[in-house]
């Protein structure tokens, strides 16, 4: 999980947007809360109709706009218009000149009609045929597949054919009897590098030409237009009029960006947000429903209680999002956070939702046990090391959860060391540690390890729950780096210097000491396991005739390993 203190800088933006709530925002850079709207863009605003109850137009633009049959009903934001597919619609009066670029905007909410239904248009006033240059003509395609289209700039005249520049997209999709935001945008519209795009919603579409026409034809001359709202009915022999509800009908007189036209969107489509709490005995959840999410915003559930996220981020899509807790155990309040993607800004959306789980009545022990003991639990006596669950139903409760952890305490089991010997600067530790018992050195100290530094008895009592054992041993420390060595000749004269051969040494001990002398022709002259023994150069009680010995001496070394034969000569004197 995320830790959300790492973004604290953000959260103190909150205080602020607190006081914004359920006002139009007018920055795109922080999520908007519940119920937020934002300001349309009023720069080029030439023909802004709300509907509500009249047809005023609170755009800059001078015009006056003619009701013809269509009706007042509950819209989007207010009151929009009805019309009826056959007669109904609004005439603006001037016609609208839009030969410059320009954005149309609206709210529409069409019924199932099996042919193609114009929304606003501009066309040349012919007095018997609905023939002739349509300088804009806003639809959308109700038949099969329905569609949004901007068929522009189709002349000929009033008696011959038309044609014209077209541009679809064939991805988009008009839904019956629900509220679709559409908007055009046309840039360079009097080029031949004309360029439309189409919005539904929060989605913007790029488009294709399927029908191409010279530009220049269609700028040519004066034409008597007619502009007109919920299509061109006013003119004989038109037949797609728009069946179903037109609200908030706004005209630029510029190409609007998509930031902008969102603005317009999300002027009447605030983003909502509902949730469903479901409980049980051992924790809850919430299911969050954001409606119009934001398509540059992450979304996701946090634990406000310990200030972590408990769901991965996910993207706004304009629609439906559904965000679940997962399960939560213990009593929290859970909110839905919002992270604008570009800014970093966080929103943290209506109020926090209290969680206060039910919970089983629920008991934990845990149980030590020595070796051959047992304890009473579910109708038997258990003796093994394991966890153990017992629940016991209650009627129209939660039920009764008992929980059991048996652990086996060891039994002491001491070898502390075997009698041994170390070198002085060596160190030899001594262990004894055993899970959850107390120590008791010969020197009174009571830690589990004894460090061994000097020569003496070593003893420890360990005790646990189910008993105290005890050990001892015998540690001699000595010095490993004595010197020894046995001369190369001696002279047995009696002038008490040199009479002797022997192993001249400063060691306190060696062990297994072992020395043979042999003449040169194999014959031991001399044996002895005495390292004070010495050689006085005779053979059962006569001197031994001048010359080289060889010698040989085994021994072990401090730890009473065997060393390698160690061998030499020494010469005989007189």
């Amino acid at each position: 999980m995320l830790n959300y203190k790492q973004a604290l800088h953000f959260i103190k933006l909150f205080v602020f947007l607190l006081g914004a709530f359920f006002t139009p925002k007018l920055a795109a850079q922080c999520p908007l809360n519940t119920g937020e709207t934002t300001l349309a863009p009023t720069n080029g605003l030439i023909l802004y109709l709300p509907l509500d109850g009249n047809t005023a137009n609170s755009g800059t633009g001078n015009y006056t706009i003619n009701l013809a049959g269509a009706r007042f009903v509950d819209g989007i934001c207010g009151n929009g218009l009805e019309f009826d597919g056959i007669d109904d619609y609004l005439e603006v009066l001037p016609s609208v000149d839009l030969r410059n670029d320009f954005t149309i905007t609206a709210w529409i909410k069409a019924k199932d009609m099996l042919r193609p239904m114009d929304i606003f248009s501009v066309r040349e006033q012919c007095v018997s045929s609905y023939r002739g240059f349509a300088m804009i003509q806003l639809g959308l395609n109700e038949y099969q597949v329905s569609g949004l289209s901007s068929q522009v700039n189709t002349t000929v005249d009033c008696v011959g054919g038309s044609a014209g520049d077209r541009y679809r997209n064939s991805e988009i999709a008009i839904p019956n009897d629900e509220y679709t935001f559409i908007a055009v945008t046309v840039e360079n519209n009097s080029s031949e590098n004309r360029q439309v795009s189409l919005t539904v919603n929060c989605t913007e579409y790029e488009t294709e030409m399927t029908i191409d026409y010279p530009t220049d034809a269609v700028f040519s001359g004066l034409i008597n237009f007619c502009t007109t709202i919920g299509a061109a009915s006013k003119i004989p022999g038109y037949i797609n009029s728009f069946s179903g509800i037109i609200d908030e009908f706004r005209l630029y007189d510029r190409t609007l960006g998509y930031d902008e036209i969102q603005k317009i969107y999300r002027n009447c489509r605030p983003l909502t947000l509902s949730h469903t709490q479901f409980t049980n005995c051992a924790s809850d959840s919430l299911l969050f429903q954001i409606d119009y999410s934001e398509t540059d915003v992450d979304y996701a559930v946090m634990n406000m209680t310990n200030n972590l996220l408990i769901t991965t981020l996910q993207s706004g899509n304009c629609g439906v999002l559904l965000l679940h807790s997962g399960m939560i155990d213990d009593t929290a309040n859970i909110q839905v956070i919002a992270t604008h993607r570009t800014s970093g800004c966080i929103t943290l959306l209506d109020s926090p939702v209290s969680v206060v789980p039910r919970r089983n009545f629920h008991v934990w022990d845990v149980n030590q046990l020595c070796e051959g003991d047992s304890i009473w639990f579910q109708g038997q006596f258990i003796s093994i090391p394991g966890h153990y669950t017992d629940t016991v139903p209650q009627q129209g409760q939660c039920d009764s959860i008992y929980e059991l952890d048996i652990t086996a305490v060891p039994t002491v089991q001491l070898n502390l060391v075997s009698d041994t010997t170390i070198c002085e600067g060596d160190h030899l530790i001594l262990d004894v540690t055993v899970p959850e018992a107390t120590y008791f050195w010969q020197d009174h100290s009571s830690m589990p390890v004894f460090e061994v530094t000097t020569t003496g008895d070593y003893w420890v009592e360990v005790s646990t729950l189910c008993g105290t054992s005890s050990d001892s041993s015998h540690i001699d420390v000595i010095d490993c780096d004595c010197n020894y060595f046995l001369p190369n000749a001696f002279t047995p004269n009696g002038d008490q210097l040199n009479d002797d051969f022997g192993l001249i040494t400063d060691c306190a001990v060696i062990n297994d000491f072992h020395l043979l002398i042999f003449n040169r022709f194999g014959s031991m002259m001399f044996e002895s396991t005495d390292v004070r023994a010495t050689w006085d150069g005779s053979y059962r009680g006569k001197k031994c005739p001048a010359g080289s010995y060889v010698w040989i001496l085994f021994q072990k070394d401090h730890f009473n390993q065997a060393m390698k034969p160690q061998k030499g000569l020494v010469s005989l004197v007189y």
